[in-house]
């Protein structure tokens, strides 16, 4: 039973571990190295279980405590290693040095998975004749792991989240633990990975990529993070400074003064800009470029999806007479905009403001109102195209399918206005169109 239970457990921590370290990756770089994540897993797994034909001796249940422990230190280290030397992913292509830290990060995060794998095998082997009883306890753990993944993260953050996967493998450990010392030691380790989890020491928190605007924003003595909230599929940052002045594709032709504005930004990198509510956001919303599409239809009711801050529903705002429903998928951002930010962003208590949180897709799909004008807000920071970047990035709410339903939701005379960034070569305004025809 005790084997069982220890399975159980480091399963769980195991697939937790999965989980928290696609979040490290977004945070610490893009969002697509969390891809690696599985990779590393299966890494860790097969050299498991190549070393443990290697050497035969290696699979005796006596070492099922070592190697949980094992597993419970190399996730401490390698987290404070990858964080602490972390690669450049821009300068890989000319930096040869960079690919050698790329290779140590990966190989130091899938040691952990290595000693994982090592103790299901042994375990597994000790007692053939009952490998379905230690199956089970594999698979049940790892479900636990699973479903509890999103709860924790929110709850706890992405670097907590991984400290937590230490403290389950040393108690993994301990029980399975069967002389006085490895007792001794899987409890020492158990009780360093909880302190450790508690007091959250500064070299756990996850270092973004220096090209991020999280990292720029630290290195401004002016800058200040006022809030930071977490969950299971995002972290997001308020920062309030001086140098956020944010105001895409604003006319040559304003003269007016630009409102105070704060920052939203998301894993770090994507900055959704909050400006005061004031006369001041109404005349700069007046020069931007959705403006134009909404003096077309000023009395009828608006839809924006993707708050993207709330530039682009004030734009609506400051240019209509009808009623304006924001749509933002980002709960996160919607907790900002109704809670912290909410005085100061103007649109949660707005008269003219229906502001809802829900995914885009779905909703256009469920919704049965019609509207004026149909505006798929930009809430993308701005991305060279020509380095390829964009394969990367899947978005469901430009495809063809998505942009049927926005017509769906339009008026036989409204408008579909989705804004895009101006690219060199302007490569982002013939694919919208093709898109849109197709």
């Amino acid at each position: 039973m005790r084997a069982l239970t220890g399975m159980g457990l480091l399963s769980a921590a195991m697939l937790l571990l999965q989980v928290a370290l696609t979040r490290f990756f977004s945070i610490a770089q893009f969002y697509h190295f969390a891809f690696l994540v599985i990779s590393l897993a299966l890494l860790g797994f097969g050299a498991s279980g190549s070393l443990l034909a290697l050497w035969p001796r290696l699979r005796r249940p006596a070492h099922g405590a070592g190697y949980a422990l094992g597993f419970a230190l190399s996730t401490l280290a390698a987290t404070l290693f990858a964080n602490h030397l972390p690669f450049d992913s821009y300068s890989i292509a000319w930096d040869g040095g960079q690919v050698v830290l790329l290779a140590g990060n990966l190989l130091a995060l899938a040691v952990p998975f290595i000693f994982a794998g090592a103790l299901i095998a042994a375990l597994l082997s000790a007692d053939a004749a009952h490998a379905g009883r230690t199956y089970a306890a594999n698979l049940l753990g790892s479900a636990a792991g699973a479903i509890l993944a999103p709860l924790i993260l929110a709850g706890l953050g992405s670097e907590r989240a991984i400290l937590l996967c230490a403290a389950l493998g040393a108690a993994a450990g301990l029980i399975l633990a069967d002389s006085r010392r490895m007792h001794l030691l899987a409890g020492g380790g158990t009780i360093l990975a909880v302190a450790l989890v508690i007091v959250f020491p500064a070299a756990f928190e996850v270092r973004p990529s220096p090209y991020k605007a999280l990292s720029q924003f630290r290195l401004n003595p002016e800058a200040t993070i006022t809030a930071t909230r977490q969950n299971a599929y995002a972290r997001l940052n308020i920062v309030d400074s001086p140098t956020i002045h944010a105001a895409p594709g604003l006319s040559l032709s304003y003269l007016g003064r630009l409102p105070e504005q704060t920052g939203l930004l998301v894993d770090g990198g994507e900055l959704l800009p909050v400006a005061e509510a004031g006369p001041d956001l109404d005349g700069l919303a007046r020069a931007l470029p959705a403006a134009a599409a909404y003096a077309l239809r000023p009395d009828g009711p608006t839809l924006v999806l993707g708050s993207g801050g709330n530039l682009d529903p004030w734009t609506a705002l400051a240019t209509t007479t009808g009623n304006v429903t924001v749509v933002e998928p980002n709960a996160l951002v919607y907790a900002a905009l109704t809670g912290d930010l909410r005085a100061y962003a103007g649109l949660a208590d707005h008269p003219r403001v229906r502001l809802i949180q829900d995914e885009i897709r779905p909703f256009v799909e469920r919704s049965q109102d019609t509207f004026a004008v149909v505006h798929l807000a930009l809430a993308d920071n701005y991305r060279p195209v020509t380095s390829g970047a964009f394969t990367l990035t899947e978005n469901y709410s430009l495809t063809v399918e998505a942009v049927q339903a926005y017509l769906r939701r339009a008026e036989p005379d409204g408008l579909l206005v989705i804004t895009r960034w101006l690219q060199n070569p302007p490569s982002e305004t013939p694919r919208t169109l093709a898109l849109i025809l197709s």
